[in-house]
This record gives structure tokens, C-alpha cells and sequence, in this order.
């Protein structure tokens, strides 16, 4: 089974079939008076395999400062650290990519163009880590369905950050997320006809599936659950473990490279997906409804090895509902042990640093690129 994707960048609008591939990424989003009749309302109870919840007190607010602004930002919506090297991917295209001095938030230098031809993206989708030492990145385009390599190396000779390799991607789904976890393997989340996870070649070829399908009723198919379940991967190279938190679901699990569950643990509302199952073209589709609520944004790790992610707890109809109001970290035993509320809210990404601080992105009331720095005994520092 493959899956066709319509997409419109803002709104985001999206329906999935499950007929062919199209990669895009988003919601189907629906007002209660246009359901039609015998739409089905699916509220997934994962008790079964969650386990552990803790409940925490109002947060502390953390209060971030500009990194940085400018002109150059159009609509930034996705962040990476490489080495001393920030890189911020955005969607406005007007240049695709960014990069600046980790330390300093210096304007080093933008790449890219909206295109199809060599150097140029219909979107920058995805960003994924290079080699732990290295002065490359990843820039997955979903529009194009290919993954172009970033040299940053260029940037030590004041010369523009240059754009190389680029690999075709070949696989049977969509890609939400993608993550390293060595120069033989990547892992990835998407809406894949079975498991959790997939592991991926460099060359973006398919390797396995791992882990269970997403919970739910038999009768809806595995990709529309797959997209109910979205998920942010991010690979823990000292633990081991492939961490993934939910877009749609108050809930962070981590996974071995074989498939096998850690430990999933809820937060502090601990939902799962609310969502409509609808036709669409005669195949069934997932729908937004307007109390569908909104989790994980994104997550990295933090600190000296532990997780954080940043979380919203909104409803499709809170006007805020795309941004992530408080930041939550976990320990290596699942442990959400403690949470900050941020101020001001962010819309996306996640870059974090060990020295306790970490990067998101901000909109309003102007594009920007934000740091926050969280107490000295957060993070186990």
C-alpha cells in the first residue's frame, strides 16, 4: 500500500489515500458542520502500552531572547546544529536556506532557490544531522522527494555555504522525520504501511521496519494511523535509543534499533489522537476536528544527554494551536521530570546546546530565531 498526499504550505492541508506516492505533509482540517454523515470519530486509548505518566505543577516561565532577525528571515520553520554552525531551513523559500554562527548568531550565509533543477528545493522539509564531527547536513525536500547534501565547510573561507550530492528518494511512503544514527544508517518516521520506525541506507533505500503498528481500530488502515501517530525521531548516540515524540499524542517513547519499546511516557495532559476517519475519493482519510489537540513540535537532546521536547497542549480550535508554549526534559529512565513555560511561545524547531541553552523559532511579532536558557539544575548540569 502507498499513500498520495496533497499539501498546501500555511494551512497545510492534506489528504491521504492509500494509492500512490506524493510527499507531502499536514492536516485535513474540518469545521463541524462539514462532516459528512458516517464520518467516524476515533479516540485511541494506548494505556496498554504506556508506562509511566507523571503529573507535574505549573510551570516556571523561561523567557527567551532574540538570536536573531533580520530581513533574511522569511518564515524559518526548521532548525539544526552542526558542529559551531546553526542552519535554519524556511519555508518561504527567499532563500531556502540559512546559516549562522552558533556562538555569536552572525549571518553567515544562505543557499539555495525555489526550483527543481541542481541547487534549487520545493521545500525544505526535513534537516538531518551529518557525521559528529563533519561540516555537512542533510536538507530533505518533500515537494521533490530528494535529499541534497549541505557542505558548511566553505564558511571557514568567508565563501557561501555550497550545495552538493544529491540522492533520490525511492521510498513506499511519506517522511515526517528523519534522523542519523551513523554513516551506514538513518532512521525515519513517515506514513509507512507498517511499524513505527523505519531504517534507512544513505542512499534513502528502504532497509526494515521496526516496531509495532500504531494503535487503533483494525478497520482504519495503517497509514491513516500512521498519520494520526506523527512523530519527530531523534537518535541518542550515547543511549542508544531512537527517541520519538507525537505531534497528535501527549506522548515521548524511546525504541532500540531492533524495534523493542524502552519506555513511553505520558505528559501532563496525557491525550492520545482525536481525529476523523473520512471518505475521500472512496479511500479513507484522516481529519483534523477542532478538538484535536496538538503535543510535540519537536525534540533534540539537551544538556549532558537528556531530552527535551517542545510541547503545545492546545486545541485545533485555540488560535495558537502551532505553537509550542512549554519546553518538558526526560531523563534516560522515560522520566519527564520537569517542564518550563516559554515566553515568548515558539512555532517551530528545536536546536539544543550542552551548555543548558537551546534554539527554537519565533513569529511573532517578527520572524526570529530565539534562545533560551533554562535554570542551572535543569538538564543535569
Amino acid at each position: 500500500m502507498m499513500i498520495k498526499v496533497t499539501m498546501r504550505q500555511g494551512g497545510c492541508l492534506l489528504i491521504m489515500l492509500i494509492v500512490t506516492v506524493a510527499a507531502r505533509c499536514g492536516d485535513v482540517t474540518r469545521s463541524d458542520a462539514s462532516y459528512p454523515s458516517g464520518a467516524a470519530r476515533t479516540e485511541v486509548d494506548t494505556t496498554s502500552y504506556v508506562t509511566s505518566r507523571l503529573d507535574l505543577a505549573v510551570p516556571d516561565t523561561v523567557h527567551g531572547e532574540v538570536f536573531f532577525s533580520g530581513e533574511e528571515l522569511g518564515e524559518p520553520a526548521r532548525l539544526i546544529l552542526q558542529g559551531s554552525y546553526l542552519v535554519v531551513g524556511d519555508f518561504s523559500m527567499r532563500p531556502p536556506l540559512h546559516v549562522l554562527d552558533a556562538e555569536t548568531g552572525r549571518y553567515l550565509g544562505s543557499a539555495g532557490r525555489k526550483g527543481e533543477g541542481p541547487g534549487e528545493f520545493g521545500n525544505v522539509w526535513i534537516l538531518v544531522r551529518g557525521a559528529s564531527n563533519g561540516t555537512g547536513v542533510g536538507v530533505y525536500d518533500g515537494a521533490l522527494r530528494r535529499m541534497t547534501h549541505l557542505d558548511l565547510q566553505p564558511l571557514a573561507q568567508g565563501q557561501a555555504p555550497r550545495l552538493g550530492e544529491v540522492v533520490l528518494d525511492q521510498l513506499p511512503f511519506t517522511m515526517f522525520s528523519m534522523d542519523r544514527v551513523n554513516d551506514t544508517l538513518l532512521v525515519a518516521s513517515g506514513f509507512q504501511p507498517e511499524g513505527r520506525l523505519a531504517l534507512l541506507k544513505p542512499d534513502l533505500g528502504l532497509l526494515r521496519y521496526i516496531g509495532p503498528d500504531p494503535p487503533g481500530d483494525d478497520q482504519v488502515p495503517v497509514p491513516v494511523r500512521q498519520h494520526a501517530y506523527q512523530r519527530w525521531v531523534r537518535y541518542h548516540p550515547v543511549w542508544d535509543l531512537v527517541l520519538v515524540a507525537y505531534y497528535y499524542a501527549d506522548l515521548v517513547e524511546a525504541y532500540r534499533l531492533d524495534g523493542t519499546q524502552v519506555w513511553a511516557t505520558r505528559g501532563p495532559q496525557g491525550f492520545d489522537p482525536i481525529y476523523d476517519v473520512l471518505p475521500y475519493q472512496g479511500q479513507p482519510a484522516r481529519a483534523t476536528r477542532p478538538d484535536t489537540r496538538y503535543a510535540y513540535k519537536s525534540l533534540d537532546i539537551f544538556g549532558k544527554g537528556d531530552v527535551l521536547g517542545l510541547y503545545v497542549g492546545r486545541e485545533a480550535r485555540d488560535q495558537e494551536y502551532q505553537l509550542a508554549h512549554e519546553v518538558h526534559l526526560f531523563n534516560r529512565q522515560g522520566q519527564l521530570y520537569t517542564r518550563f513555560a516559554l515566553s515568548p511561545p515558539v512555532y517551530a524547531g528545536v536546536a539544543a546546546r550542552s551548555d543548558g541553552c537551546f534554539f527554537a523559532v519565533a513569529v511573532l511579532p517578527e520572524p526570529a530565531v530565539m534562545r533560551y536558557c533554562l535554570p542551572d539544575d535543569a538538564g543535569g548540569r
